[in-house]
């Protein structure tokens, strides 16, 4: 499940709470929310980690660029 429907469910578990009275149910409802919530806490916590990658990949490349433009620069010299 993606985590807009993920979301979507979750808030629907809230509404039938909201209303439900027979303790079973209210049980099942409860089980499902707390499943929802750390199936979403977890793609939350994936997300961040893998923008974080994202994040330290871009500098590196920033990095790799800089030290490649260096070395061009370097060899344009020894060409003169």
């Amino acid at each position: 499940m993606d985590a807009t429907l993920a979301n979507t469910r979750l808030e629907q578990v809230k509404d039938h709470l909201r209303v439900e009275t027979d303790p079973q149910k209210r049980t099942e409802f409860e089980q499902e929310q707390a499943a929802l919530a750390a199936d979403l806490t977890r793609r939350g916590m994936m997300q961040s980690s893998l923008q974080g990658q994202v994040e330290a990949l871009r500098q590196q490349i920033a990095i790799e660029q800089s030290n490649l433009a260096d070395t061009e620069r370097k060899l344009d010299q020894l060409d003169r």
